[in-house]
């Protein structure tokens, strides 16, 4: 009898140790979607347009039951004292469609060059108007995303603002991927007809995808095995009108979507030992594990237009 326990227990360490073998695509693809800068991304021409694109969002990811994270940035609100209550109202539809809000300070300032008293008031003003939304609707407010993804510039600095945000029953959120639209969005904008927004539009996916592969692969260095990724994307109009295609790219490379909290569950979300000020999780990892990390850059045209904003 101990033979054959004997046996059965070598069975399933030899299983463990060839699943733990498998290449990344043979395995369980997680990704777990984060929206940062919302009422909006860049210049918006209206609130007609500022709406339609908040609504190309959110019924594209109700419609196929994608959990999602939504970082508001209240400051926008206050750009016209004219449509505070629209906006306000484009802000609850998010929520309305069972999109999480989170904070993203008010004024999407960053740690690096702020105080931190200054960086905790900007919180502070930043949840007023969510908390509200939040508190209608009886869902959570408990998720933050550093602008720029610049977390303190030394450890002790964003531990205490870590700490700050335990006693208000924050986390922070860093990310895995992105599709860099930010940069995409002053070129699309520009697109002089429909032909040149396909264009870009077809470089914005061919760019995610070849983000995601060597993130994945990335990954699989550092930790041995694929990881639940948070996507990075922003509230504008280039990921709003690809979101579908977006979507699909993902799910053709084996992704289910899940939820943020579900994502962060996972060790590898826990802090590097060797610091780095950066919310890019992977850039982080990389450098306390000495590891290259170069992902790819979009494309020199994009890159130029972004820059000369």
């Amino acid at each position: 009898m101990k033979a054959v326990q004997f046996l059965t227990f070598l069975l399933l360490c030899l299983s463990f140790q060839a699943y733990s073998q498998l290449s990344p695509s043979s395995q369980t693809r997680l990704i777990a979607v984060t929206i940062d800068d919302a009422p909006h991304n860049g210049p918006i021409g209206s609130l007609v347009e500022l709406a339609l694109m908040t609504k190309k969002f959110t019924e594209t990811l109700k419609s196929q039951k994608i959990p999602a994270v939504v970082f508001v940035n209240e400051g926008q609100l206050y750009y016209s004292a004219d449509d505070i209550e629209e906006k306000i109202a484009i802000l609850r539809s998010w929520i309305g469609s069972g999109i999480e809000l989170g904070n993203h300070t008010f004024g999407h300032v960053g740690l690096k060059d702020t105080p931190l008293e200054a960086y905790q008031d900007d919180f502070i003003r930043g949840e007023v108007v969510s908390r509200r939304i939040a508190s209608e609707s009886k869902t959570p407010l408990r998720y933050f995303r550093h602008p720029f993804l610049q977390m303190g510039p030394t450890r002790d600095i964003e531990e205490l603002f870590e700490a700050f945000l335990a006693k208000r029953a924050y986390r922070s959120v860093p990310i895995t991927l992105t599709t860099e639209d930010w940069m995409f969005l002053p070129a699309y904008q520009k697109a002089k007809d429909a032909t040149e927004k396909k264009r870009i539009s077809d470089d914005y996916l061919s760019f995610a995808e070849a983000d995601v592969a060597y993130r994945e692969k990335a990954a699989n260095r550092m930790f041995g095995r694929p990881i639940p990724h948070i996507l990075l994307v922003h509230a504008n109009a280039v990921t709003a009108d690809n979101l579908t295609r977006l979507i699909e790219m993902y799910q053709s490379r084996g992704y289910k979507f899940i939820s943020v909290e579900e994502a962060l569950k996972d060790p590898a979300y826990a802090n590097p030992e060797k610091y780095s000020p950066t919310s890019d999780w992977l850039r982080g990892w990389s450098i306390s594990k000495a590891i290259q990390f170069d992902p790819p850059q979009p494309p020199e045209y994009i890159r130029a237009a972004a820059t000369s904003q």
